[in-house]
């Protein structure tokens, strides 16, 4: 089967203006949205999240009416997006879906203890900057605690996450766009803290 993401699909392949057959014309792109993320090396179970996202940006645009004259090259654009994003906030995510090795689970032999001690400070940072902005006067606390509600839902349970925005009487396009500026103060915080001296660690107790 040729790769759902390409962009060299027919230049008119809409969906089907029939709802149904276009969620099946949707899902039918997922193996091929999963597969294009694994070729970049996003992670298990990133891979996933972001597959789940991509088509669910797409289909929300779908039930927006909003036309999409070409389903493949649209796709691929939202894909090629999630995965600009993932790399970019690579770290974040791997705080907030991934602690399957905190408590020594599932330890990997391959892992350097120089690449530990990186990952353990990378944590920490990350709990110390979200303690940080919480005190802070930029973002409310509910806010900062719903973006980390956000991300481990990322991808999963839209209903849950609706009402996320819903809790704090938020349209979703206005909840977007605050999680995006929690987003870009959290990256600059922990790359902030990243670059100190590695002597420096930040409390490991913090939450």
């Amino acid at each position: 089967m040729s790769d759902p993401t390409s962009e060299n699909k027919d230049e008119q392949s809409p969906f089907s203006r029939d709802a149904s057959i276009a969620r099946v014309q949707l899902e039918e792109m997922r193996p091929g949205v999963k597969n294009y993320f694994q070729r970049h090396d996003v992670r298990h179970p990133h891979d996933e999240i972001r597959t789940d996202r991509t088509l669910e940006l797409v289909w929300d645009q779908y039930e927006r009416g909003n036309e999409i004259r070409n389903r493949f090259a649209y796709t691929y654009r939202v894909a090629r997006s999630q995965l600009s994003e993932y790399l970019e906030n690579e770290g974040l995510e791997v705080q907030s879906t991934d602690d399957s090795d905190v408590g020594g689970e599932n330890p990997n032999p391959g892992t350097s203890i120089e690449d530990d001690l990186y990952r353990k400070k990378q944590l920490a940072c990350v709990r110390e900057c979200r303690k940080k902005i919480r005190a802070s006067k930029k973002f409310t606390p509910e806010i900062v605690d719903a973006f980390f509600q956000y991300k481990l839902l990322e991808g999963h349970a839209k209903e849950e996450r609706d009402l996320i925005a819903a809790r704090l009487r938020l349209s979703r396009p206005t909840f977007d766009q605050v999680l995006q500026k929690v987003k870009k103060a959290l990256i600059r915080c922990v790359t902030d803290c990243m670059n100190r001296p590695r002597a420096y660690m930040p409390a490991m107790s913090l939450s």
